[in-house]
């Protein structure tokens, strides 16, 4: 069984223009809002015109967050490939952008109900638009299996959040009178209960936005559920307790275990995903490139995210298995389902 590797080419200087519009769209409603403790006499000034169109500044804001978004995620489909075939796209931003408003639309008109299905909506919108070898990729994922999940691991778990907030209410009363270090370590503590809650919405979620299908290939993700999140959940407590710095090691494994339990299953062979870790290697790597955007003030982040997404698909590979029927060996190449054959 021939292991075949992913590639990805991210280059940098094209994600630049993006990345420093995005920092500008970040910074501006903080620049505003400072901006709003001053009195403009003159409207005609610079200030005072910033003052005078705050409404338009905002919506032109979140057309910029948009646009940032939908060029990322569409250079980073095209940056991967596979057998030397790149990954196409045929969506436009007009489209996308037509999208969100009438997602947003529907989720405020429902009261928040509609917005699993907004994301199925997203999720098809983006999949459905990216293939490979002129063939398209098929999400089948659906807005009401999202629901259950956002039903049963995130408005339960947020309800007895709620719950054991209200009963612990005589101390955050006091806390909350005192201040200081009770008041900061109850919300704290509140914060890190949150994320362990959450831990099953997570698993769930992203198996759910594996459900993909390609030509003849169910894409799937083979996991169980109780050593998942027992994994997921040591994973973040080892990142709390080192204040995030063994974050690129939780990165790394859960990179390792996750990509190799996704296959892409056919009635001819299977695809199977590997991740080839190295954690003493990856480690260092991954550490170097987030302190880099954290000390660059984000500035970096353009190189980063081409170097990492190069690294993490040189170390993927995909293994080819064919199905045995009696003797006969089904190989890929002896088949038309092979989508991914040269």
């Amino acid at each position: 069984m021939e292991k075949e590797y992913l590639s990805c080419h991210l280059n940098p200087f094209k994600l630049v223009p993006y990345w420093f519009l995005f920092l500008a769209l970040l910074l501006l409603p903080y620049v505003s809002f400072f901006l709003s403790y001053f009195r403009i006499e003159d409207d005609t000034s610079f200030l005072g015109i910033v003052q005078e169109n705050i409404g338009w500044l905002a919506f032109l804001t979140f057309v910029g967050y948009c646009f940032f978004y939908f060029e990322i995620i569409k250079l980073s489909i095209r940056g991967l490939s596979f057998r030397g075939e790149g990954l196409k796209t045929n969506m436009s931003f007009g489209s996308f952008f037509g999208m969100i408003i009438l997602g947003i639309i529907f989720t405020v008109l429902s009261i928040g109900i509609y917005f699993p299905w907004f994301i199925q909506m997203l999720m098809s919108y983006f999949t459905n638009g990216t293939s490979y070898k002129q063939q398209n990729f098929d999400f089948k994922g659906s807005g009401g299996q999202l629901f259950i999940i956002f039903l049963k691991w995130v408005i339960v778990p947020s309800i007895g959040l709620g719950v054991m907030v209200a009963l612990s209410g005589d101390l955050l009363v006091d806390a909350a009178k005192t201040g200081g270090s009770l008041w900061v370590g109850f919300q704290v503590i509140i914060q890190i209960i949150t994320y362990f809650l959450f831990i099953p919405f997570f698993y769930f979620s992203y198996k759910w936005r594996a459900d993909v299908v390609f030509g003849y290939y169910d894409f799937e993700v083979k996991s169980e559920f109780w050593p998942s999140v027992k994994f997921i959940a040591i994973q973040l407590f080892l990142t709390i307790i080192t204040l995030g710095f063994y974050f690129p090691m939780a990165f790394s494994k859960m990179a390792e275990r996750f990509i190799s339990e996704t296959l892409a299953d056919s009635a001819t062979g299977i695809y199977t995903f590997e991740y080839e870790a190295n954690h003493p290697k990856d480690y260092p790597f991954y550490l170097v490139q987030m302190l880099l955007i954290v000390v660059t003030l984000g500035f970096y982040y353009p190189w980063a995210m081409s170097k990492i997404g190069a690294y993490v698909a040189s170390k993927t590979a995909l293994i080819y298995t064919p199905v045995i029927y009696g003797e006969q060996v089904l190989h890929e190449e002896d088949t038309d389902n092979n989508l991914f054959s040269n």
